[in-house]
């Protein structure tokens, strides 16, 4: 699993706690489906939310749709 073996890699037992802490299961394979995209692995194991940005002219005011 690239977790733990790429950048900076996390040892089974720091993978473990994080996925505890994140999803409630500290087992890999229950917590992590074996294919899983970068948009899956940002919104269902971090947690992370789309937010869209309001536009600005270049004068720092918003600018409406």
């Amino acid at each position: 699993m690239a977790l733990t073996t790429e950048g900076e890699a996390l040892t089974e037992e720091e993978l473990s706690q994080c996925l505890q802490l994140l999803k409630g299961k500290s087992n890999v394979a229950e917590a992590i489906p074996e294919q899983l995209r970068a948009v899956e692995f940002h919104e269902d194991i971090l947690g992370f939310e789309e937010v869209e940005e309001e536009e600005e002219d270049e004068y720092g005011n918003e600018v409406g749709e």
